[in-house]
């Protein structure tokens, strides 16, 4: 609420109607990603058929408003009717060309939900069809340049390639904060973001498997207090961070110390 507030503040200050059907769908679009991504199902969808009703012609919008909506419906139910109209709306996202950043979101959506299946394979094809792509896209496309190097690191330690796991999650870090990666290696800090804690899970459990217990434990150290400090601690996310740092500590012979996380994590499944 607040970025809509200021964002039409400042369409008034510049002379441009405030009330452009375009930019409320466009900030209804941002609103339910944060809260699909915060995994509230709920007020993502009622934030996307907002955008859906207040757009007007913009016809990228449209094609980005289907692919959200399309993703949080599979993903909160991930039944094959669901993946179709998934696949279809990624199908006629890629067709048109357009929008580099879309066609790469869109080939991730589809990586996800092949991740989910377990369909290895197919979701390798998709995640390196969207890095491919996304290698051309301008610096400020964080998240389309981030997202891909995420997911083959998740990708990867589920083919359990640990070390292209490790690489890739230290590749996501550095394309969110360039040297991160550098830095937490030499236990310095990092900026606090949520685009942080997938990698630094992915890195956890790749360095504990690789027999690397006190890199391991850095990284999942951080993990825990960013996935605490940017979703909470009922996010999924936060639970992979603690069950991954828990491993860790169990490697590392801190038996004690991994048992108070396991702890914690059966009270939070409980």
């Amino acid at each position: 609420p607040l970025l809509i507030e200021m964002r039409l503040k400042r369409q008034d200050k510049n002379g441009r109607g405030a009330t452009s059907p375009e930019l409320r769908a466009g900030l209804f679009l941002i609103y339910g990603r944060v809260h699909h991504l915060m995994e509230d199902r709920e007020e993502a969808s009622d934030a996307f058929e907002s955008a859906r009703e207040y757009n007007g012609s913009d016809l990228r919008l449209v094609d980005e408003i289907a692919l959200e909506s399309a993703y949080l419906t599979y993903d909160f139910d991930q039944s094959a009717e669901h993946l179709h109209s998934l696949v279809e709306v990624c199908a006629r996202i890629k067709s048109k060309q357009s929008d580099q950043k879309l066609i790469v979101l869109a080939h991730c959506y589809l990586g996800q939900a092949y991740l989910a299946k377990g369909d290895l394979f197919q979701a390798g094809k998709e995640l390196r069809t969207a890095f491919g792509i996304s290698r051309v896209l301008p610096a400020a496309q964080v998240y389309a340049s981030y997202l891909p190097l995420a997911l083959l690191a998740l990708l990867h330690l589920n083919e359990g390639r640990m070390t292209l796991a490790a690489a890739m999650a230290r590749d996501a870090l550095n394309a969110v904060d360039e040297g991160a990666a550098s830095r937490l290696a030499k236990g310095e800090a990092l900026i606090s973001s949520a685009y942080n804690v997938l990698p630094l899970i992915v890195l956890t459990r790749a360095l504990t498997q690789q027999g690397l217990p006190t890199r391991a434990l850095i990284a999942a150290s951080v993990g825990y207090d960013q996935s605490l400090e940017t979703f909470g601690d009922e996010h999924s996310l936060f639970r992979q961070a603690l069950a991954a740092r828990a491993r860790a500590l169990m490697n590392s012979h801190d038996y004690g110390t991994a048992s108070q996380d396991y702890e914690q994590l059966l009270q939070i499944i409980e």
